[in-house]
């Protein structure tokens, strides 16, 4: 209870719950029975926002200014791209530069977990598929415009298995996720001292806050470091693979932006079947 307090604590009778089964006779008390297993894949709650831990509910000058200038909002100092790697070679967090941003935008990798989508019982990696009217590489220099123009900075928050892959490792504490997210937006990681992942290129912070440097450093984490550097490796060959479908001629080629590996570590992967081309 104590790590889910943050949710137990915003639940009101303004919450919006989709796929709820509610008691029989409850109606009217709105008595709603979490334990059935029925229709859970598809459960959602929306909250209202001032009841989360962080805001406030906003004062009268506030509102007033916000009515003035809603049509003057500010763009984003910082964008957070969300990912769960099933493998558990990303760090939490890291910094991604003008060009990485880019590559993530267009690779969307993460990994369908339980709960997700029906028929998935374990986390499964998967690279996000287009469906957009143009090239997706024309909506990524669009976006590399907009970040450059108005200086916003772009991080990789990574929710994934720590110490290991599914089956290894655990699940990163919300926690220390919530203090990832909490620090890129007070700005505090900015004041960190970074280092470069080795296969992936972004930049992970040294040390945050009070989350463990075993956490930020996954390879640290990780009890067998062979089998982490054999893994991470396979990650960024299926990166690479992945990414061939938005090479093609008369767009911006971003590959050069993704992991670097050398002919060993590239002989020693075994591919799957190359994606088709986006068109």
């Amino acid at each position: 209870m104590q790590k889910w307090y943050t949710v137990y604590k915003i639940r009101c009778s303004f919450v919006w719950l989709r796929s709820p089964l509610v008691l029989p006779r409850t109606v009217h008390l709105r008595t709603v029975y979490y334990l059935s297993q029925r229709a859970q894949p598809m459960r959602r709650a929306m909250r209202v926002l001032v009841r989360s831990h962080r805001s406030r509910t906003p004062t009268r000058r506030a509102r007033e200014a916000t009515a003035q200038n809603k049509r003057r909002r500010s763009n984003p100092s910082n964008i957070v791209f969300l990912t769960c790697d099933a493998y558990g070679v990303l760090p939490p967090v890291s910094k991604l530069s003008d060009d990485h941003d880019i590559y993530s935008f267009l690779s969307g990798y993460t990994a369908k977990v339980t709960g997700t989508e029906r028929g998935v019982t374990e986390p499964t990696a998967t690279f996000g598929a287009a469906f957009l009217p143009l090239h997706p590489t024309k909506y990524a220099d669009l976006l590399q415009k907009k970040l450059q123009k108005h200086n916003t900075s772009v991080y990789l928050v990574n929710t994934d298995w720590n110490s290991g892959g599914y089956g290894v490792g655990k699940r990163m504490s919300i926690k220390d996720t919530r203090a990832c997210i909490d620090a890129i937006l007070d700005g505090s990681i900015k004041n960190s001292k970074f280092s470069e992942d080795p296969n992936f290129g972004f930049s992970v912070p040294k040390k945050l806050g009070e989350i463990s440097e075993n956490v930020l450093n996954t390879s640290e984490a990780w009890s067998e470091k062979e089998a982490y550097d054999v893994t991470a490796k396979k990650l960024a060959g299926m990166f690479q693979e992945n990414f061939k479908r938005y090479v093609s001629t008369g767009v911006t080629d971003y590959s050069k932006f993704g992991p670097k590996l050398d002919k060993e570590s590239r002989s020693m992967l075994t591919t799957t079947s190359t994606p088709s081309p986006i068109l």
